[in-house]
């Protein structure tokens, strides 16, 4: 897994520097908006795992995939959904760049998701 501090180190800063330098924004936004949002879509989806009787019957690995794909779920529909359509391939490969550049950074991505872009995914807990 990647811990979560590290998940934050890693996205949230240079997704909003590079959003505010190299992106163009359907509508303007604040950062400290994007970031509420992104928690906010983190949470929900995290939100069955406050079950004991769910994370006693999924094994550890199961949890720790739900916390990490759930994060580029959240990041693709806060900081990733106020680019245009126009610059979503720009922000594919910058997201996509970040993970790949730390080795415990690239188990947030689902395997399956190394074709085509994060905008093309959706979230399924019980596809993990």
């Amino acid at each position: 897994m990647a811990e979560i501090d590290l998940i934050i180190a890693s996205f949230i800063q240079p997704a909003l520097d590079n959003l505010r330098n190299h992106f163009k924004e359907t509508a303007p936004t604040q950062n400290q908006n994007l970031v509420a949002s992104l928690l906010n879509i983190w949470r929900s989806l995290l939100n069955e795992l406050d079950d004991p009787e769910l994370i006693s019957n999924l094994e550890y690995k199961a949890i720790i995939q739900r916390i990490d794909y759930s994060f580029v779920f959240a990041f693709t529909w806060s900081i990733g959904a106020s680019v245009t359509t126009m610059f979503r391939k720009k922000m594919d490969v910058f997201f996509k760049g970040l993970v790949y550049k730390d080795k415990k950074l690239k188990k947030i991505m689902s395997p399956t998701m190394t074709e085509g872009s994060i905008y093309d995914y959706h979230f399924d807990v019980k596809g993990t």
